[in-house]
């Protein structure tokens, strides 16, 4: 072996800028951002790649060698890696969308899937590396383009803001309705009948009252998520600050022109607001509700006047 060595890789990579290759071989992924969509679980993201390299695209079409691309969401340790199929120069990339923060880093990628020797005959530029050889480990890079940043749109991500809430059985808990924040949703724990009504009445008529029923095991959770926001509960704001609720309820927010870290009214009134108006809308549905249940005669009013 002999030529130029690359601190970062001990085998010939071709890089953007790179001159490991013949001048005219490069390797690059493209993102169709207009194309980039986000449905009930997964950022879907379309990519295709280029790779002009007769050598290594020989590689690809032997079996060799894959072409990938890494996803990574640095502050969410979140990491996943899509190899493109046979002859397929064209993906969609599916990203849990609850498993990213921020942003996604994106970086196409040519890897070794078995053990060769590569030598000059490799499009490998005779300057450096002119009668020598290298023995490719299954795994090694053989190709690599530059990181692109996909930024994360929380507000459409989060829709509705009911969304960054978890609604679970609270097992064996003595109190009915129990807040967490610690995680990226807010959890919040319902015992056991608690639960079982809850559930009653979100399946109630097909789910017709569904948002309701949602808004009211809600409205006092997010009153209090408010309130942490404001510095109103004593809890250190900081801790909270890059969670997931944490920026979906801002950006909610903001889109009122309110900005929490200096709001200093009602924390319930902001909460019902953020909900839709939910307190009234409730109480009009249930009105809705009562007044179709009596007409059909399948409701009997009971009690009178204190």
């Amino acid at each position: 072996m002999s030529g130029k060595m690359n601190a970062n890789f001990p085998i010939p990579v071709l890089l953007p800028g790179g001159d490991d290759y013949l001048e005219g071989c490069s390797f690059g992924v493209a993102i169709d951002e207009e194309g980039i969509t986000v449905d009930e679980s997964n950022i879907c993201i379309p990519v295709s790649y280029v790779l002009k390299s007769s050598s290594l695209c020989k590689l690809v079409e032997e079996g060799k060698a894959v072409v990938a691309v890494s996803s990574k969401s640095p502050s969410a340790s979140f990491s996943q890696l899509d190899v493109f199929g046979n002859g397929a120069c064209r993906e969609v990339l599916e990203i849990g969308k609850y498993s990213v923060l921020n942003r996604i880093d994106v970086q196409g990628v040519v890897i070794a899937s078995v053990r060769f020797q590569l030598d000059g005959s490799y499009d490998l530029n005779p300057d450096y590396f002119d009668n020598a050889f290298f023995e490719i480990r299954k795994g090694d890079i053989l190709a690599l383009d530059k990181v692109r940043c996909i930024y994360i749109d929380d507000s459409e991500l989060e829709q509705p803001l009911t969304s960054v809430f978890t609604i679970r059985h609270g097992g064996q808990q003595e109190a009915k309705l129990i807040s967490d924040f610690s995680d990226e949703k807010i959890v919040i724990s319902l015992s056991g009948d608690f639960f079982g009504l809850y559930n009653k009445f979100v399946e109630f008529n097909n789910g017709a009252l569904a948002r309701y029923v949602n808004g009211l095991v809600v409205f006092p959770v997010l009153v209090e998520a408010i309130s942490i926001m404001m510095g109103e509960s004593g809890q250190e704001v900081d801790v909270y600050r890059d969670k997931r609720w944490f920026r979906a309820i801002e950006k909610k927010a903001a889109a009122r022109g309110v900005d929490i870290s200096g709001y200093r009214d009602s924390a319930a009134t902001l909460a019902d607001q953020l909900l839709g108006d939910i307190s009234y809308d409730a109480l009009r549905q249930f009105e809705e509700t009562f007044e179709v249940e009596f007409n059909n005669g399948d409701m009997e009013i009971l009690g009178g006047a204190d």
